[in-house]
């Protein structure tokens, strides 16, 4: 999903004239598949990795458990930086046309050199997710709950 949205917003900022999600999709299935394949890869097997680790805490040694908790901190840490340097690398890769590894060279050199403005959209991106969910799920459901209440209220009052 990620790399159909890069993509079609690269060639409308290059001023391609295409059906940019049919064009997207030759690229992804022509060119980038493999590139994909291999970013999905490393997430799994860190996963399978963590998760290998959480269903082996029945340790009675002290010394063990406290190392296997934190093998799968360390795991955890690895887990979500891997997936944002998967996220950031798809985008590189649908813009540039470069395979995973060079784009993820490429996506770590912004991160490092833009870690300011980074760490500021992703603060942004935060309080948007959190002022959608505001205005999605709880705005409506208190509304829902206030006229239940005012109708329940009317009903039992006549």
């Amino acid at each position: 999903m990620v790399f159909l949205i890069a993509t079609a917003t690269a060639l409308w900022y290059f001023n391609i004239e295409a059906n940019y999600v049919v064009k997207g999709l030759k690229y992804l299935w022509s060119a980038h598949i493999g590139s994909l394949s291999f970013a999905s890869l490393l997430v799994a097997l860190i996963s399978f990795l963590k998760s290998a680790a959480d269903n082996n805490n029945n340790s009675q040694n002290g010394c063990a458990a406290c190392c296997l908790c934190i093998v799968r901190c360390c795991l955890s840490f690895i887990e979500e930086l891997v997936k944002v340097l998967n996220h950031n690398s798809v985008i590189v890769m649908s813009v540039t046309g470069e395979g995973f590894i060079d784009s993820a060279k490429t996506a770590i050199y912004l991160i490092y050199n833009n870690f300011g403005l980074f760490v500021a959209v992703d603060m942004v991106q935060f309080l948007l997710n959190v002022c959608v969910l505001f205005l999605v799920v709880l705005l409506p459901t208190g509304l829902g709950l206030v006229l239940l209440k005012l109708t329940y209220n009317q009903d039992a009052s006549a």
